[in-house]
């Protein structure tokens, strides 16, 4: 906002009758300008005096009865329809899809875990059979007699071979 922006939004602003927009415009230009706030200054001085310039005149009493029965009037035409509350309120959900919906999150969470599961299964079987080929040999090494050769072991029924 510029200086004439402003002036243009002064009066306005120093009745407090401008947009929350407005004013935050304003008061960020105000925080910036002596001269706009010097303006605002008088502006509220002559605001404050506004009130005891004019001299007080009570409304005659039937003026009083015809507004607010325009009032009585206008709310009572522009009353909206009465709203279904029920038609408007989230959807419940029947016991039975429930049901499902627990049913399909327990398969899938089975199926992940399985695949988990099976996705590990090499790795373990690989490390038996190097784990179960080197104690056989570990064995055989041990027990049986080391003169021994390897086809003469599978000939006996030794059983390291």
């Amino acid at each position: 906002m510029n200086c004439e922006e402003f002036e243009e939004l002064s009066g306005a602003y120093a009745l407090e009758a401008v947009t929350p927009a407005e004013r935050e415009a304003a008061a960020v230009h105000l925080a910036e300008c002596a001269a706009c706030r010097h303006r605002l200054q008088e502006l509220r001085a002559v605001v404050d005096l506004l009130p005891s310039s004019v001299p007080q005149e009570n409304p005659a009493e039937s003026l009083k009865s015809r507004v607010l029965d325009a009032i009585h009037k206008e709310n009572t035409q522009n009353q909206p329809a009465s709203i279904n509350r029920s038609v408007l309120s989230r959807p419940r959900w029947s016991w039975s899809t429930q049901a499902l919906a627990i049913a399909a999150v327990l398969m899938l969470l089975l199926f992940v875990g399985a695949t988990a599961w099976n996705a590990g299964l090499p790795g373990l079987v690989n490390s038996r059979e190097t784990n179960h080929e080197y104690r056989t040999a570990e064995y055989a090494e041990r027990y049986c007699e080391p003169h021994i050769s390897r086809h003469d072991r599978r000939l006996s029924g030794c059983c390291c071979e």
